[in-house]
């Protein structure tokens, strides 16, 4: 099968795959290449399965997207098995399994349960979806590059309100370079200005360019390290300080402008003032994201005002996130702001 052409992940073959990646020194196994079976070469995007170097390299990224949203133990598991971390490089599966089992302070059975947990999960993840990630398929018409995994972390309980990103991107084509994203913040209809917005980038990139096209709109161009080769992808987080003011229909939602794979969005409202209401937006048309009542399920916030929801295979032209209402029309509380975020 040619690793450029999308197709259906078949689930009991893709498990196979992946348990015989876990022999010897996992990835770096001198015999990798033979254990590359059409399900990984598909699911990695693997263009020439005789070159060693490239298949490790594939192999290496599409898992470690993978095991991002894995939970810590389980995450630790999938390293293990994969010989993924310079931690757990041991020249044989049974010496990482020790290895494991140390680290999660559990018996060598528990530790296989692990594994085996983990890798279940990971098949499911790849499936889920129910394409493959093969780079240049019909997958992707006319993109340059897509985001595999986004992660959106609104604080509401810090007295300026702050916007944590990450992206994790890959190239459809090679010599991307650069990654424009927007971010639209409503400004009060009295106010011509666009309300100012501080960005910065904590790691993976620099911010070459920023601007505000229209009133509420800001745009900025992330210029990556390097220019990534068609299926490389590379992953970077961004913070924004955001205005602090009065919003008619607050909400944070991300309106994909190109393929979204996975995201993860949470709102922190803090556990001393939370909304009257919350809701969900799944799939919603840009204009219900901002209704005053709910448009989707409602939500509670946990103990500490957090809401914490995942979406895959997002759809262009369609919002995705969360909505809410505060109890009263004062001044007092946590910031009031509402914001989109587009890539």
């Amino acid at each position: 099968m040619d690793g450029r052409n999308a197709r259906q992940l078949e689930r009991s073959q893709l498990a196979d795959e992946l348990r015989a990646l876990r022999k010897g020194r996992g990835l770096l196994d001198a015999e990798l290449r033979g254990r590359v079976g059409p399900q990984l070469i598909a699911l990695c995007g693997i263009s020439d399965p005789s070159d060693t170097a490239l298949v490790r390299k594939r192999l290496s990224e599409t898992l470690q997207n993978l095991t991002a949203e894995l939970p810590p133990d389980l995450r630790l598991a999938a390293v293990a098995a994969f010989g993924l971390g310079e931690e757990a490089q041991h020249r044989f599966y049974a010496e990482r399994i020790e290895w494991l089992a140390a680290q999660l302070n559990v018996g060598g059975r528990t530790a296989q349960r692990r594994v085996g947990h983990a890798l279940e999960l990971l098949v499911e993840s790849a499936v889920r979806t129910g394409r493959t990630t093969a780079v240049g398929s019909a997958e992707f018409p006319g993109e340059d590059w897509y985001i595999d995994f986004f992660r959106g972390v609104l604080r509401l309980d810090v007295p300026t309100p702050e916007l944590h990103e990450e992206r994790t991107v890959v190239a459809v084509q090679d010599g991307v370079g650069e990654i424009e994203i927007a971010l639209t913040i409503p400004p009060p209809a009295e106010r011509a200005r666009p309300p100012e917005v501080e960005a910065s980038i904590i790691y993976g990139g620099l911010i070459k360019r920023a601007d505000a096209p229209a009133a509420g709109h800001h745009r900025f161009v992330v210029e990556l390290p390097r220019p990534l080769s068609a299926g490389e992808s590379h992953h970077f987080m961004l913070q924004f300080r955001l205005p602090d003011r009065p919003a008619d229909a607050p909400h944070y939602a991300v309106l994909p402008l190109r393929s979204f794979r996975k995201a993860e969005l949470i709102t922190r409202f803090g556990s001393s003032y939370v909304p009257q209401v919350v809701w969900r937006l799944d799939h919603v048309p840009p204009l219900m994201i901002e209704a005053q009542e709910p448009v989707g399920p409602e939500l509670m916030p946990d103990r500490l005002g957090e809401v914490r929801l995942q979406y895959s295979a997002l759809r262009p032209g369609h919002g995705y996130g969360i909505a809410w209402v505060w109890p009263d029309t004062d001044s007092s509380g946590p910031a009031r702001t509402s914001i989109s975020s587009s890539s």
